[in-house]
């Protein structure tokens, strides 16, 4: 298995199992590129898992997307023109109000027998809906392997430019500036930022001088934990595909070697 960088990864068979495996690559080629391409649907489905389970499935759960994010403040503060400084959208300002409280919320808050509502959960849910409680579920849509027959292997992971640029950042835990990904981890806030915050509706304390980005671990953790079933996987589904072309064939295959 080759060194994992960013989000993607090549996978050679031979590299993990030697005997068997590279008796059946060697006398069953077109069997073993179909194993190598299941493998690599095993792995898609397994990375797709991780990123909408928000790494449930990988036994690192990461930490939820803040309300403000669910909300999408800020796409509705730009929206609006509030970054841009004017040009402000009246609809697309009015998104950003508070919901009313009722007379009767008030009464039932005062007495103690509602739940007080804050700032928070008193915001407008904007008309593309609330983002998602797991962060980046859309990112698991943009998994794709493919498999090369000149060289046996198939690579797995984040392929387009885009989604690998997208993939590197939430992993490393970098968060997008005026340069992205120049911001790993930690970002110090500026006066700039402050007055984004504000329009979105999201004052900013002065204690609060950075904003954390966690890392997202995706790739590296679903090999981990896959790697050790890889050449059963393979030698598996050959046997599954020789049995089902070609009848019984078990005893002329080296089984044990």
């Amino acid at each position: 298995m080759a060194t994992l960088h960013g989000s993607a990864a090549l996978c050679r068979v031979e590299d993990e199992a030697q005997g068997q495996m590279e008796w059946l690559a060697k006398n069953f080629p077109k069997e073993f590129g179909r194993a190598l391409r299941h493998v690599g649907w095993i792995y898609r489905q397994e990375i797709t898992a991780a990123v909408r389970s928000g790494g449930v499935t990988i036994g690192n759960r990461w930490e939820r997307v803040s309300l403000m994010r669910q909300y999408r403040r800020m796409e509705q503060a730009r929206t609006a023109g509030l970054m841009a400084g004017g040009g402000v959208s009246t609809k697309a300002y009015d998104r950003l109000d508070l919901k009313r409280v009722s007379k009767k919320q008030r009464r039932l808050e005062a007495k103690g027998a509602a739940f007080k509502r804050s700032m928070f959960n008193r915001w407008k849910v904007p008309r593309s809906g609330m983002g998602a409680t797991t962060p980046f579920g859309q990112l698991g849509q943009a998994v794709r392997y493919k498999y090369y027959q000149e060289t046996q292997a198939v690579r797995i992971g984040f392929l387009t430019p885009s989604a690998a640029k997208f993939a590197q950042a939430v992993q490393a835990g970098e968060r997008f500036g005026p340069t992205p990904g120049i911001y790993r981890k930690r970002q110090r806030v500026t006066d700039k930022m402050r007055r984004a915050f504000w329009a979105a509706g999201v004052p900013l304390s002065k204690s609060t001088t950075v904003l954390e980005q966690p890392e997202r671990p995706i790739i590296q953790p679903v090999f981990d934990r896959m790697n050790p079933e890889l050449p059963d996987i393979v030698e598996q589904r050959i046997y599954k595909i020789i049995a089902k072309s070609k009848g019984s064939v078990w005893p002329v295959l080296p089984v044990g070697k």
